[in-house]
């Protein structure tokens, strides 16, 4: 069950991400000519794209691996966070809410997922016990976690950060001001055709390597620091997301740039991750790591040319 809850509450907390504080424009679809354009230019397209991608992530991996100040971001910024009161503001509530979610997981997993681990302690005895139960605390908080990402909630947080720092502070109003999503018509050959089969196979197969990372993750005490490990790039990402919305970056630049990135992304997300994968810690993680990425911006000024 709380394995169910969790997905259910990322879901919900993915739409706010995904939909929320933008605006919506519509893309024209390309010139509807026939059965040919909506089969194999398209497809050849997509693979161009893909193409592309992965060649930008790999020529980013040793520059951005290799960039120590990157590894550093997340560390700093708690010793900000709890000397600075103006944060005091935004993240307590934040850390409210992660207690009392954390909470009822925890609870949930007591009932439901625990059960299937104490048979460790017929083969090593109170040791295995003892595993399990540091076990469900450490993939509770992960599950918890998994919500409190994608809920967005540090974004006032990184707001002041930005002001602290006498950074662009234009937040977004609604109308105009809000950044761009592109989509495509729903009444439209193409959409049917193309775009939908396209978004389907993408989110079938994102729901798979979930599900594989949560198996992953079920490996006593090494499972949840193995699933940020892997997720690192993503965790990033999620970070990053109020900070570029705030500059009106659209979906699209977003996406080309996580790429583009894809080395100091993962370094981030690595030591980030590894900070979250702690119980209580992770409390005070979320907090922190959007000031860390206020600084990060504030470094690399030249991040939107």
């Amino acid at each position: 069950m709380s394995f169910a809850g969790t997905l259910i509450c990322c879901a919900f907390g993915g739409l706010v991400y995904k939909y929320g504080d933008q605006r919506h424009t519509l893309l024209e679809p390309p010139e509807e000519l026939g059965v040919q354009d909506y089969t194999v230019r398209f497809a050849k397209t997509k693979i161009k794209i893909l193409k592309r991608r992965f060649k930008d992530a790999v020529a980013s991996l040793v520059p951005g691996l290799s960039t120590p100040g990157i590894y550093l971001y997340p560390l700093v910024s708690y010793w900000e966070l709890l000397s600075t009161p103006e944060y005091w503001k935004s993240s307590v509530p934040i850390m409210v809410v992660y207690l009392l979610l954390y909470a009822l997981v925890t609870f949930v997993y007591l009932l439901t997922i625990l059960p299937v681990y104490t048979p460790l302690s017929v083969f090593l005895g109170p040791i295995g016990l003892i595993v399990a139960w540091i076990h469900m605390f450490l993939h509770t908080n992960m599950l918890t976690m998994m919500t409190i990402r994608m809920s967005q909630m540090n974004s006032f947080t990184m707001y002041q950060g930005m002001a602290i720092r006498s950074m662009d502070v234009n937040i977004i109003d609604a109308g105009n001001d809000q950044p761009i999503k592109y989509y495509y018509p729903l009444a439209s050959t193409y959409f049917f055709f193309n775009h939908l089969p396209w978004k389907l196979t993408e989110y079938f197969a994102g729901f798979v390597v979930l599900c594989g990372l949560l198996l992953i993750s079920s490996i006593p005490i090494l499972g949840p620091f193995i699933f940020h490990t892997l997720i690192s790039p993503f965790i990033t990402r999620l970070y990053w997301a109020p900070y570029l919305r705030y500059l009106k970056v659209d979906n699209l630049q977003r996406e080309t740039r996580f790429y583009k990135m894809m080395g100091q992304y993962i370094a981030f997300g690595l030591v980030a991750g590894q900070l979250e994968s702690w119980p209580i810690v992770s409390a005070l993680a979320y907090s922190a790591h959007a000031i860390a990425i206020c600084q990060w911006a504030q470094d690399l000024p030249t991040l939107l040319n």
